[in-house]
């Protein structure tokens, strides 16, 4: 086992630099998280090589001599290639978004080596041409070196990584820790034709649900499903399994009238107790600067609305824009928890308000925190830091997504344990109905084929895990039955 550690580290370590450096390694790519360490392993390789080189043409000069020689020629237009990527208002460079700027720093490199070969070996001395065959030669091995390191290191971080998802699969296997877990998993709507998949967490065996129509935003409690029919643009409540119709609602979605954009419903939450449902509607996208070309996108901005589950009737309309993400009542059916930013006039900027084509997605610079939405006061009120809330229903506890950790919160927003979680994907985490287990998605080390899995956590254990899915696209719920 010991001799995978020290290659795991390096390919880890090296390899999202070595994936986007070239030949020159520009000075700017030493200042930067994702690119500094493989820039100073490609350098020293690069010198090395250069030195080996420089050696075989030039004997007068001791090795001592050279290696030196050989890094302060690199050192040299390392700065020039910077003075470069600063010209095209660049910062560290990445291979595979400027392909058009690898043959100008190429000849950066081999204009500012030239004359620093006849400076620095003035004492030899070495001759024009001479001078002018190194400096196109060393420059074009050491391209050809940076381009089979990268390979070689590739190939052996896919091998690893590989290695790494089957180890995982074996330790993961573990269906008895679920076996006194009240409740079962839900896995759907249907994509590509399959049926609503349920897992029982006391047998550990899953069901299809043939019956399920396609559907893709839903939300169960104890027998009764609620679902958007997107055909009828209705909410529908029907009984499980047979997903026979009980009723459906006309929701009279509320808006301001400034909104000139119909909303569309993303999030359904019924509460524990059956009688209300609480709509989430998008009205369009909120977007901030990044730089002058590109800008972020932070999610979807949206209205929360909480109708009555046996009229549709809207009880309670939310006075605070909300974003898009997980909605979950509290034990009581009192109140509604929601993610949002801060500062509310975060989501009066769209697309108007910003330059750039480029999107940096959800790579999201402001953090969201979880707000309560009380329906008897109609008021707001900040709950806790984090965002994708779940509720155990038995215990009243809360489970939210901060960063890269989860967090048990009690009732009142209380912290109680927070569990650091490694390769952490961007679903929201769903909570056991008795608060011992977390439905959470982890990224696979090996994201070429299939990035994701589903595991059940044992938050008090998170070692103890069992993994239920992988390659799936689909929302997750863990819900009680109706007898229970």
């Amino acid at each position: 086992m010991r001799r995978y550690i020290l290659p795991a580290l390096l390919f880890w370590l090296c390899l999202p630099g070595l994936a986007r450096a070239n030949g020159i390694v520009p000075m700017m790519n030493l200042f930067y998280p994702e690119t500094w360490v493989a820039a100073v392993l490609v350098t020293i390789a690069i010198v090395l090589l250069e030195s080996w080189i420089l050696r075989r043409w030039i004997r007068k000069v001791t090795w001592a001599g050279t290696v030196w020689r050989s890094l302060v020629l690199n050192l040299a237009s390392s700065a020039a290639g910077s003075v470069l990527l600063l010209h095209f208002e660049r910062k560290a460079f990445f291979l595979h978004e400027g392909l058009a700027l690898v043959v100008p720093l190429y000849f950066i490199t081999v204009a500012t080596e030239f004359p620093l070969l006849r400076l620095l070996y003035r004492r030899v001395p070495l001759a024009w041409d001479r001078a002018w065959l190194l400096g196109w030669g060393m420059n074009l091995a050491s391209y050809a070196l940076v381009f089979v390191l990268q390979f070689v290191f590739f190939v052996a971080w896919m091998q690893y990584a590989w290695w790494s998802d089957q180890r995982d699969l074996v330790a993961w296997n573990q269906p008895s820790i679920l076996r006194e877990t009240p409740g079962r998993i839900y896995f759907g709507p249907p994509y590509q034709n399959h049926p609503m998949r349920v897992f029982d967490p006391a047998t550990g065996t899953w069901k299809e649900w043939a019956a399920c129509p396609k559907i893709d935003v839903w939300d169960v409690t104890g027998n009764t499903i609620a679902f958007l029919n997107p055909k009828k643009d209705t909410v529908t409540l029907a009984t499980l399994p047979d997903f026979a119709v009980v009723r459906e609602l006309e929701v009279d979605m509320w808006g301001d009238a400034e909104e000139k954009v119909s909303p569309l419903v993303c999030q359904l939450a019924l509460s524990p107790d059956g009688t209300r449902l609480a709509i989430l509607a998008e009205y369009g996208d909120v977007l901030v600067q990044r730089d002058r070309d590109s800008y972020y996108t932070l999610g979807r901005k949206c209205r929360l609305t909480v109708v009555d589950a046996a009229t549709g009737e809207a009880e309670a309309h939310c006075p605070r824009w909300a974003s898009d993400g997980s909605l979950c009542w509290t034990a009581d059916a009192g109140s509604v928890l929601f993610a949002a930013f801060g500062d509310e006039t975060i989501y009066h900027k769209g697309r108007g308000d910003v330059t750039g084509r480029r999107s940096y997605g959800r790579e999201v610079p402001v953090a969201r925190n979880l707000y309560s939405f009380h329906l008897a006061a109609g008021e707001v009120a900040r709950f806790a830091a984090g965002e994708a809330p779940s509720l155990a229903v038995r215990t009243g506890q809360i489970l939210v997504r901060d960063g890269k950790e989860l967090v048990l919160l009690d009732a009142s927003g209380r912290t109680e344990r927070r569990l650091p979680m490694p390769r952490l994907a961007q679903w929201p985490p769903v909570l056991s109905p008795d608060g011992e287990f977390a439905l959470v998605v982890v990224s696979r080390n090996l994201p070429i084929f299939g990035q994701h899995r589903l595991l059940a956590v044992r938050i008090r254990e998170p070692s103890q895990r069992h993994f239920l899915f992988e390659e799936f696209r689909l929302r997750y719920d863990w819900g009680l039955v109706g007898d229970e």
